[in-house]
């Protein structure tokens, strides 16, 4: 029975080696654990553009309203969403801080009114254009850079009648990885 382990352990071993075993290289290895903590970021990065900043926004109840500096702010009526620290809150959770402040001073159509979220209805007149874009789930993301303190991944996106590809920065912060921008195929 020993004689018979001894053999089958060197066969083992062979074949680890004829697998390219010793050519691994940690350069270009991301784990699965954090590729799908990635994939969680991205997928939230593609709903904040298109269904609640850029090419959307959360659905309101335009019954209940409220005037505030000349504007018509309707309420927000979001499962997730319903306050604007939630909102922040969930922002934090994909993007850096500074990130997070740039969305809102950019995107300022969002307003914290008595605790609930509100959503000014002149921003409807804004003219919105452009695809949503949905990440390829079949297809494997590549690492394209790696740093002690990020990693950039490449994702295929299906963009209306095309096919596109992106990059994205996963920067390391207190907490994990988060985006430094709120990022659109263009």
């Amino acid at each position: 029975m020993k004689k018979a382990i001894l053999p089958l352990l060197l066969c083992i071993l062979l074949a680890f080696s004829a697998c390219g075993y010793n050519e691994f290289d940690p350069d270009e290895y991301v784990g699965e654990g954090l590729l799908t903590a990635f994939g969680i970021i991205v997928d939230e990065n593609q709903y904040f553009y298109n269904e609640v900043f850029v090419l959307g926004h959360l659905e309101t109840d335009e019954k209940v309203t409220k005037q505030v500096d000349g504007k018509t702010y309707a309420r927000v009526k979001d499962e997730k969403i319903g306050s604007y620290e939630e909102l922040t809150d969930r922002l934090l959770s994909v993007y850096t801080e500074e990130c997070v402040k740039s969305i809102l001073e950019n995107y300022d159509f969002y307003i914290d009114i008595d605790g609930a979220l509100y959503y000014d209805l002149s921003n409807d007149e804004n003219t919105r254009g452009g695809y949503k874009w949905i990440r390829n789930t079949e297809k494997t993301p590549e690492l394209e850079g790696k740093t002690e303190n990020s990693y950039t991944i490449e994702y295929k996106f299906d963009c209306g009648k095309k096919d596109e590809l992106d990059e994205f920065t996963f920067v390391r912060v207190e907490g994990g990885y988060r985006l430094a921008k709120l990022q659109y195929v263009t």
